[in-house]
Order: structure tokens, then sequence, then C-alpha cells
């Protein structure tokens, strides 16, 4: 706490594993934005998507997965 402001000097961490995030974590974060309460007392600065690839089998290189699928 900031002892000349009285605010908090702290912040929040949401993580999420989804396999598919336009169905699953869009519209759950679209209604956050517009519906939550916390909106009042919080300032978002940030947003980021990750994608991490699986574990791999023997024979297979870093990345093999995600260039299969997309070509």
């Amino acid at each position: 706490m900031d002892n000349q402001t009285g605010t908090l000097d702290a912040g929040l961490l949401f993580i999420c594993f989804t396999s598919n995030p336009a169905v699953q974590f869009l519209p759950m974060l679209k209604i956050m934005g517009k519906m939550d309460k916390l909106n009042e007392y919080t300032i978002p600065i940030g947003s980021a998507l990750f994608a991490c690839q699986g574990g791999l089998q023997p024979g297979e290189f870093f990345g093999q997965k995600i260039f299969e699928e997309t070509a």
C-alpha cells in the first residue's frame, strides 16, 4: 500500500490453458470487459495469448506438429 495516497500497489494475473481460444477464451474476455464488476476498481494494462507446443516424440523436431497442422 502506498502510504501517501492510500492506494494499493498490486496487480492481478490470469492464466488460462485452452485448446481453442476463439471459442473458449475470447468470448469470456469480451463479457468480462463489458460486465465485470471489478472494472470499476481495475485498469487493464496488457493482454497476451501464447501458443505452447506439447511434448516431442523420439525423432520429432521442435515445432514439427505446428508446421504439419498448418501446412
